[in-house]
This record gives structure tokens, sequence and C-alpha cells, in this order.
């Protein structure tokens, strides 16, 4: 599966897309600074993982993940019950709670497949 990483800590990214790439998915890291339309018009990813920012930056969170909502999307938060929910209401697939565990991410991954 070809999923596009959207995490700022690049260090997190990194390692993320390493787990990936050793379970057999392509996997596109990035900053979410990027210019998410024009992005995902030329990656054409079939996940997006998506790391919010701190719950400081909700309406930064929610904004991104409103450019998302054509993409089966797996948020990790760490603001629990209320932003989980938000998440899902907003159109998010998966919300993960950090610190989550890897076979967490691949059984979220594992869900989408299939998904359009």
């Amino acid at each position: 599966m070809k999923i596009l990483i959207l995490e700022d800590m690049e260090h997190a990214r990194a390692n993320i897309h390493e787990f990936l790439t050793l379970i057999g998915h392509e996997s596109i890291p990035l900053d979410t600074s990027i210019d998410l339309a024009a992005t995902l018009d030329r990656v054409r990813p079939e996940a997006i993982l998506l790391f919010f920012r701190t719950p400081l930056q909700a309406e930064f969170n929610w904004n991104l993940l409103a450019g998302c909502r054509s993409y089966p999307t797996i948020v990790v938060g760490s603001d629990g019950p209320q932003e989980r929910d938000g998440a899902l209401a907003r159109g998010a697939r998966v919300y993960l709670l950090k610190p989550f565990r890897l076979q967490a991410l691949e059984a979220a991954i594992a869900s989408l497949e299939g998904l359009d």
C-alpha cells in the first residue's frame, strides 16, 4: 500500500517510514507544512498517516484532516477521547493515541487495505 506520512518531527517520520518499508509498504514521508492539495495530486497515495500537532494547534489539525478527506486516513494524536471523536467525525478511519505500538499501526493499515 502506498502511504503518505505527514509528521513534523523528522526522526519520528524517518522511523515510521523505515517500519512501513520493512513490512512491505511504499511510504512517502513529508512534513505537514507541504502544500497538501498539490502533494496529493502528485503522489496519489492509497492511504494517509497523519500525525496531529499538539492539541494547542487543533484548528491546524482539523484543517489538515479536511484536506485528507478523499483518502483513507489514520490519525495519530495525543489528546484522548475528545480528539479521537472529533477526528473520526471529520473522516478519519482510525485514530491511534500516542504512544502507540507498531503492531497497532500495522493492524490499522491492514483495516484500510482495499478501501478507496
